[in-house]
């Protein structure tokens, strides 16, 4: 995966302007996963900052378990990074850490070689 620089001082000030109040901006996308970083405004604090990554264990019509314990491992390694987590109605994950504009560059060179680890093939 390439590798960006992210500007948090850009999120910030779109997620203030946003109808919603939230800005996302994806980083990389796979067959079995998307990451991206972003920022939320709520009531009158400064926005907060997030990375995403939605993971799909499950991708096509046909089961891949080896796919799936892949999936699986980078799931438990966000978990342990403590990363939240819900399932979405699709069937995929939503895991989100909240970062501060300093540890956001850093989280996301965690999450690039991990998932160039995992998926190799995804790089």
């Amino acid at each position: 995966m390439e590798q960006r620089l992210i500007d948090p001082r850009s999120l910030e000030d779109s997620a203030s302007t946003s109808e919603t109040g939230e800005y996302f901006q994806e980083l990389e996308k796979g067959t079995t996963f998307r990451v991206g970083v972003g920022a939320r405004v709520s009531s009158s604090e400064r926005p907060s900052l997030f990375i995403e990554v939605i993971v799909n264990p499950c991708p096509g019509p046909d089961v891949d378990l080896s796919l799936m314990d892949k999936n699986l491992s980078v799931l438990r390694e966000l978990e342990t990074r403590g990363y939240t987590m819900r399932c979405e109605d699709d069937g995929s994950i939503v895991c989100e850490l909240l970062v501060n504009s300093q540890g956001m560059d850093a989280e996301h060179v965690w999450l690039t070689a991990l998932v160039e680890r995992i998926h190799p093939s995804s790089a």
